[in-house]
């Protein structure tokens, strides 16, 4: 991926997508598969059927339908900046190199690897068992909570189906929170930079890098475009929603 200002290319076809296959084509995928792919729960969103009907006390209804509300809002709000990233990342018409919002994304993509705004050496591209393990990492956290959650059900099947929701829920949850990502070498702290982005902003980006399976963050830097990279076209969706969320 060359980010200089000499090479403007267009955006790679569908063969380069589609030649990739399964779940690195990120091209094809839809927004439920880019949610699952940045560690998000595209397959237990809330529902609606199971609302207050458990609960008595208007007080406390009020104040679950409230929290419900916040997060479905939160949800959504998710869901936008994740389709803004995937058209920045995977659209057929990508801004100018030279354009404002090229060099903005490039300034923040330097800044998340420890890079002046000046030029200088990038760093060198994940090494044949970075890619392993980031590719396999997916897969291998979603059948180890699968086939978790398939026991968690058989187990709980005399239980009453609201009910069953709700743990089903909380397991869920309990159950990424457990689950280890690869490890992650995070670049260093660009302090007092010109670039002016907050720290906290970097770390939130960093957490979701992870949680992807990345070891550290960098690029495939001869692959032509995003879409020939599976490894660049989902990191560069993790950075594209972030850069949305400064």
């Amino acid at each position: 991926m060359d980010t200089s200002e000499e090479d403007e290319r267009p955006a790679g076809d569908g063969d380069a997508s589609t030649s990739q296959g399964g779940r690195g084509g990120a091209g094809n995928a839809d927004d439920d598969e880019f949610d699952r792919m940045l560690g998000g729960g595209g397959e237990d969103h809330e529902d609606d059927e199971d609302s207050d009907s458990g609960i008595e006390d208007p007080t406390a209804a009020l104040k679950h339908q409230v929290e419900r509300e916040k997060r479905k809002r939160a949800h959504e709000n998710s869901q936008a900046n994740t389709r803004k990233g995937r058209k920045a990342v995977v659209g057929q018409q990508l801004p100018s190199q030279s354009g404002g919002l090229s060099r903005s994304i490039q300034n923040l993509i330097k800044f998340m690897m420890e890079m002046p705004a000046s030029l200088s050496a990038y760093p060198a591209p994940p090494t044949k068992k970075e890619w392993d393990t980031w590719d396999n990492w997916t897969k291998n956290r979603y059948d180890k909570v699968t086939a978790h959650l398939k026991s968690f059900t058989e187990k709980n099947k005399e239980v009453a189906k609201p009910t069953l929701k709700k743990m089903y829920r909380n397991e869920m949850d309990r159950i990424r929170k457990h689950l280890t990502p690869p490890s992650f070498k995070p670049s260093g702290d660009v302090l007092n930079s010109a670039i002016n982005i907050p720290i906290h902003v970097k770390k939130s980006c960093e957490q979701e890098i992870q949680l992807a399976g990345f070891g550290r963050l960098t690029f495939e830097w001869t692959a032509r475009s995003f879409t020939a990279s599976p490894w660049n076209g989902t990191l560069g969706t993790i950075l594209i929603k972030h850069y949305y969320q400064t």
